[in-house]
């Protein structure tokens, strides 16, 4: 490939004029001198994230000391200065939803029984009732055996003899 030479020729001077929207900037530290000033270069995109331009702003004295440990007090400083706003996103994080499932059993240690029986055998961690005895109506439970409760358990009425 064959190149041809730059070539430089001088103009009478005129003022070329173009207009480019920002949409974003880039910060970076050019220089830090602690406990004194800090330097930051700010290079300023269009909506299509192409360079327009950049410059260098340095705060000293107050303004460096008031910068402490928060960045946002350095974005806000800068847009003051140069007359624009940062538009930073909403960084709180969601509040979480908890969801209770109805069907879902809470193991709380303790055993639920839905039916009524009078019950002389032993209650064991499997989740049956094993009952020697007779089942009755009368909505009352009546334990007149032992009970081993090696954990939780849910009995849904389903009573064995």
């Amino acid at each position: 490939m064959i190149r041809s030479p730059l070539i430089n020729l001088p103009v009478q001077p005129y003022e070329r004029v173009s207009s480019r929207t920002v949409t974003n900037i880039y910060l970076a530290i050019e220089s830090l001198e602690l406990f004194k000033s800090v330097s930051l270069r700010i290079t300023y995109m269009d909506t299509s994230n192409s360079y327009i331009d950049s410059e260098i702003i340095t705060l000293t004295g107050s303004e460096y000391l008031a910068w402490g440990n928060d960045d946002t007090y350095l974005y806000n400083y800068i847009s003051q200065v140069k007359g624009f706003t940062i538009t930073l996103p909403d960084v709180t994080p969601p509040t979480p939803t908890v969801v209770v499932d109805s069907d879902s059993a809470v193991d709380n240690g303790t055993v639920a029984n839905s039916g009524s029986s009078a019950d002389s055998g032993t209650t064991t961690d499997s989740g049956t009732t094993t009952d020697s005895g007779t089942t009755t109506d009368s909505g009352t439970t009546t334990d007149s055996g032992s009970s081993a409760d090696i954990g939780s358990s849910a009995d849904s009425g389903t009573t064995v003899e």
